[in-house]
């Protein structure tokens, strides 16, 4: 890695080229001359062990990118980590409600069955990383909390079909020319099962939308007058007159009992807009929904 980075600061070649000629991305390039910069050679010297990672520091890192203390890039850099990854996964189980737990590097790294599931730009990057390293597949398993053989099945169809032997074909669905005609038979019997369901959902999908069109309409209409009067204090006639309807009819539904339901949707929405906006665009589900509880009472 510090081969590439200083290959890079010596004015040699872009982040593309370096990475096209070495086989890594150009993506994990500027990540490493960033953290060149931020910390010195010492961040890439080569560890007596792989790095110790305790549940505290885990739930450190993680509030940091919660908070918006920094992007992604930023929290590696700031507290070490090894990779982006690493620190997502970490978000993920957070987010998930999964125990952050010790990482303990002494342990077995020769295990048969997989730890966890990895996306396709994990098996990339881990792959590049072992292959930056001398095929270290132990070191490699470790720091990533992969087995042994995952990383060097990854390495081996990496070196025979490229980035596409990274893909997970397991589970993969055979097509019409791979089966047997009693197969296709049912398969196309199963598919146009699937369409009449579906036109006859969609039948009753628009009768249902045609019903609350108008209502919908005027409602959509209502606000935008509404908006563009207290954004701009354009006048009510004049909004009104460009619309088709009359002022009365807008201050009836001005005056309207709005539902409770309809008000409290309408904070939720506001709260999820902003708290989505803070945390970058990383809180699942759940996690937003401990947020907002945790803010607003």
């Amino acid at each position: 890695m510090l081969a590439r980075v200083r290959e890079y600061l010596s004015g040699k070649g872009s982040y593309r080229q370096i990475a096209r000629a070495n086989g890594i991305s150009a993506w994990s390039l500027r990540g490493w001359v960033r953290k060149y910069e931020e910390q010195g050679e010492v961040s890439f010297m080569e560890r007596a062990g792989n790095a110790s990672y305790s549940k505290e520091f885990k739930a450190s890192c993680v509030l940091a990118a919660l908070r918006g203390e920094g992007s992604i890039d930023d929290i590696i850099v700031k507290y070490n980590i090894s990779s982006h990854s690493v620190l997502r996964h970490w978000i993920k189980q957070y987010n998930d409600h999964i125990e952050l737990k010790d990482y303990d590097p002494k342990r077995e790294v020769y295990m048969a069955g997989a730890r966890r599931k990895t996306s396709l730009s994990e098996r990339k990057e881990i792959v590049e990383y072992c292959l930056s390293h001398g095929k270290n597949y132990k070191d490699t398993a470790a720091r990533y909390d992969v087995s042994y053989s995952q990383v060097y099945d990854w390495v081996r169809k990496y070196a025979a079909d490229g980035e596409t032997g990274l893909i997970d074909r397991r589970g993969h669905h055979k097509t019409d020319e791979e089966v047997d005609e009693m197969e296709r038979l049912r398969r196309e019997n199963q598919r146009l099962k699937r369409q009449l369901e579906e036109q006859e959902r969609l039948v009753y999908f628009l009768k249902k939308l045609k019903a609350l069109e108008g209502r919908l309409r005027h409602a959509i209409t209502y606000e935008a007058i509404q908006q563009c009067h207290a954004e701009k204090g354009w006048g009510i006639c004049w909004l009104c007159g460009q619309v088709g309807i009359t002022r009365a009819s807008y201050y009836q539904w001005l005056k309207r009992d709005v539902p409770k339901a309809e008000k409290e949707n309408e904070i939720i929405a506001q709260l999820i807009q902003e708290y989505d906006e803070r945390f970058h665009h990383i809180l699942g589900y759940r996690r937003m929904t401990d947020w907002i509880n945790r803010l607003n009472h």
